[in-house]
């Protein structure tokens, strides 16, 4: 049983009535709705073995039910556990292949993840989180998707104003926010909460959503969301920024039963636009709580943006990999040669190859977690090949070590050696049920050595 603060029971019986406001307190002692997304940029991504009779609405690729977190679909990144109303937050944000989208707060990665999904690796995709544990958990989301047309940095939204300006096609701010929406599902959230914690956090989210004013284009759309009921750090911050940026205008939200409009009577101005934003309720039994509001800039585009792309998208490679002959013999080994020929050139710094999606010279200061995918590392003229390149690998265009149970899988996610038998050697992804989740190096006496990353064995 949940001990919902006083302050905040006599706020929303006083904003929502005392019976709409009784139900919302009956809904948070109740159990959260478990969904689930597919990963479309897997390859043959709906072969699990999750239950996937029940669509869930609103969101593509999306069901209800929950994941086993220790199961193979899990570590390879063919499923993401999220949140119902949480997953429209990017779904608003409807992205196209090779449109520029930033993730201006984004971990754990629900969000970046699903955004990736819509790019489809077309386009650029940056993720960006102050806190660093959290980032450190963003990047594994990151690799474990397969995503590889992202930047994943550890900045304040401030810091990234001068290197993006007028940058984004579209900007996500899931803010961080005081958490009512979450009281069910973290007691934590309970026990932060409290009036001045509301104050604290609508001064942070508008310094927040002026950042990202700043780096959107002229014509882009910003989606802006929380996961609290707060009027404060809702209605209200779309409020300030339409008070602030005269180019900036709500775009309606079509009205759905999983969730209810905004309130206009709610803000401080009586902008009766207000109500083209929209409130997931959990009483609504869809998700937990959330608010959602999508804007677009409407003013002419400057010159110093215009710079600003060209300066980001221009690459220059600082060393060729092809010069280095064991690059070149692993990416033959494993048949994908491909990657090292397309039109972003693949870069060396501090022995660590990378395919860079942004060019490294003008992003020069920022702390950078990973710009582009990593390939992997070179140590003595031998190539170590990094995590995140296994995750993009299609079981069916390149050799694998496969796994034959349950206990070497088991086994393997578990750190341990496995003897298999297989005319294959050296370094080689390892599958399990046809999904590749990690690097093997298989030697000549038939033990597998296991290079699955030691922070993510279980």
């Amino acid at each position: 049983m949940i001990d919902l603060p006083i302050e905040f029971t006599e706020k929303f019986t006083g904003l929502l009535g005392s019976d709409e406001a009784n139900k919302l307190f009956n809904a948070l002692q109740e159990p959260t709705k478990k969904a689930f997304r597919l990963n479309p940029l897997k390859s043959g991504y709906k072969d699990v073995k999750q239950d996937l009779t029940e669509k869930l609405a609103l969101i593509k690729d999306a069901y209800v039910g929950q994941i086993d977190g220790h199961s193979i679909e899990q570590l390879a990144g063919y499923v993401y556990s999220q949140d119902p109303a949480a997953m429209f937050v990017a779904e608003a944000a409807a992205v196209h292949p090779g449109e520029r989208v930033l993730d201006l707060c984004a971990a754990p990665g629900g969000k970046t993840t699903q955004l990736a999904s819509g790019l489809h690796q077309q386009g650029v995709l940056v993720a960006n989180e102050i806190n660093q544990s959290r980032a450190k958990t963003l990047l594994e989301n990151v690799e474990r998707w397969g995503i590889q047309n992202s930047l994943v940095l550890n900045e304040s939204p401030a810091r990234l104003v001068p290197y993006f300006t007028g940058f984004f096609d579209k900007i996500v701010v899931d803010a961080p926010c005081s958490g009512e929406g979450m009281f069910r599902k973290d007691p934590v959230a309970v026990k932060y909460w409290s009036p001045d914690y509301v104050a604290t956090c609508q001064i942070r989210q508008q310094e927040i959503v002026s950042a990202a004013y700043a780096m959107l284009r002229p014509g882009g759309r910003l989606i802006y969301s929380t996961c609290t009921f707060s009027p404060e750090e809702n209605e209200q911050i779309v409020e300030y920024l339409l008070g602030q940026f005269s180019d900036m205008k709500l775009v309606p939200i079509q009205t759905r039963a999983e969730f209810d409009p905004g309130h206009p009577e709610w803000g401080t101005t009586g902008n009766a636009e207000l109500r083209y934003t929209a409130r997931f309720w959990p009483q609504r039994n869809f998700g937990e709580g959330q608010f959602v509001a999508i804007l677009e800039k409407s003013s002419a585009v400057a010159a110093n943006e215009s710079h600003v792309a060209a300066q980001l998208m221009a690459f220059d490679s600082r060393k060729n990999v092809f010069d280095q002959d064991a690059i070149r013999e692993f990416f033959a080994k494993i048949k994908q040669t491909d990657l090292l020929s397309g039109k972003r050139q693949p870069t060396i710094s501090n022995n660590h190859v990378f395919l860079p999606i942004i060019n490294p010279a003008a992003i020069k200061g920022l702390r950078i977690l990973r710009n582009g995918l990593e390939l992997g590392e070179l140590k003595k003229k031998r190539f170590l090949p990094h995590h995140q390149l296994v995750q993009i690998l299609d079981p069916d265009s390149v050799p694998f070590i496969k796994l034959n149970s349950d206990e070497e899988f088991r086994k393997f996610v578990h750190g341990e050696t496995i003897k298999v038998e297989s005319p294959l050697r050296g370094f080689l992804p390892v599958a399990y049920q046809h999904k590749i989740f990690s690097w093997g190096k298989l030697g000549n006496d038939g033990i597998l050595k296991n290079f699955y990353p030691k922070g993510l064995r279980r």
